[in-house]
């Protein structure tokens, strides 16, 4: 069935209709190009409001780092950290990933010598925005550099918190990359390491779910990734160091609490001191609930 329509068009969709339709033509042919048209509205300038949005959202700056920095520092000079203590942060960079598909093998080229070489444009165009993770021991650390570390760790990203400059990177809260850092106490040789989330546990969740040594392998590659090696280095890295030896790698224990500790505004992002007393009691009471006897004696020992 042909159906003829009386719509009368003005301005530019009149002058495309003109060029690309015969007169007269039925309703069914100008449905290609006005598709044509709508699917290049929703996709090609949706997707760049949408990109422009989240940069201005990242520009953009809710709260002040400057009270909590005056806080900590304040707390520092009278209680210094005296515990191995490690704080993760992480930073956004670009780097180029040969275990990504499409990425392998690396890109060459021939210099003017005609000797094969990394080709280095194919390799800038292939690079991908990664968040970074970085860890730092604060108990051996300054203590100004100490302040601007856990200002760091505790920025969260995208508007909400401004990233903070440390050695030679802006950094914010390392949750975004690795919301479980055991990688750092590897090199402690440790037999057990717990960790402590803030989520109850799902119900189909097990603990072989969770496979914390390629997790950490992963990550351990992404740092080396971003430490410049160039990538004709990047094959040997395949090669983990012995602090990450699946053979000797320390069994880890999650802790989960009770029930749920609150949700963006009434727990994430808020810093009431009679909220944050309440999770540090509830904390040590459901970690020492978990810890079998001899553990609860060394933990009971630490804080007296």
């Amino acid at each position: 069935m042909i159906i003829n329509t009386d719509i009368t068009l003005t301005g530019w969709p009149a002058i495309v209709i003109q060029h690309w339709l015969p007169k007269d033509a039925p309703f069914e042919f100008w449905l290609y190009p006005l598709g044509a048209l709508f699917l290049f509205i929703s996709t090609v300038i949706f997707a760049s409001l949408i990109k422009i949005s989240l940069e201005e959202l990242r520009s953009m700056r809710v709260m002040s780092a400057d009270p909590l920095r005056t806080t900590l520092a304040e707390f520092l000079s009278t209680r210094p950290i005296v515990l191995p203590t490690y704080v993760t942060m992480a930073a956004s960079k670009y780097i180029f990933n040969p275990d990504t598909e499409g990425n392998s093998p690396i890109p060459t080229t021939k210099d003017w010598t005609g000797k094969l070489v990394v080709d280095q444009d194919l390799v800038l165009a292939r690079s991908e925005l990664n968040w970074i993770p970085r860890y730092v021991r604060i108990d051996s650390s300054e203590p100004i550099r100490t302040v601007e570390c856990l200002l760091a760790s505790s920025a969260l990203p995208f508007g909400i918190v401004s990233s903070v400059f440390v050695d030679t990177d802006y950094f914010v809260d390392g949750g975004v990359v690795d919301n479980e850092p055991i990688l750092p106490l590897l090199t402690h040789h440790l037999d057990k390491i717990i960790v402590l989330h803030l989520s109850p546990k799902k119900k189909e969740e097990t603990a072989a779910d969770v496979d914390h040594f390629d997790r950490c392998a992963k990550l351990l590659r992404l740092t080396q990734l971003a430490d410049g090696l160039g990538p004709h280095k990047l094959y040997a890295l395949k090669e983990l160091p012995d602090s990450l030896d699946a053979m000797s790698f320390p069994s880890v224990r999650p802790f989960y609490p009770a029930r749920k500790l609150g949700g963006i505004f009434d727990g994430l992002l808020n810093f009431s001191p009679e909220y944050a007393q309440r999770m540090i009691a509830l904390g040590r009471k459901e970690t020492l609930a978990n810890l079998d006897g001899k553990a609860q004696i060394s933990a009971a020992r630490l804080e007296s």
